[in-house]
């Protein structure tokens, strides 16, 4: 922890990473509430509406190569 808290030591997600496993392993926290929002929660709306909007099309297009 030492070498990346020297790196950056306003980042908090190694050591809340850490902190969210052990209290899963004691069973103080189920291992959903440990979890972070997914990143697209944390998206400005337009943002995210694109990204969305995206993941519709790849599926999409993906998906096509299955149909008959």
């Amino acid at each position: 922890m030492h070498l990346l808290e020297g790196e950056h030591p306003s980042g908090t997600r190694p050591r809340g990473a850490i902190e969210a496993a052990r209290a899963w392993a004691d069973g103080s926290v189920q291992v959903l509430d440990a979890r972070a929002p997914p990143q697209r929660e944390r998206l400005p709306e337009r943002t995210r509406a694109l990204v969305l909007e995206g993941r519709v099309r790849r599926d999409a297009i993906c998906w096509s190569a299955f149909d008959d």
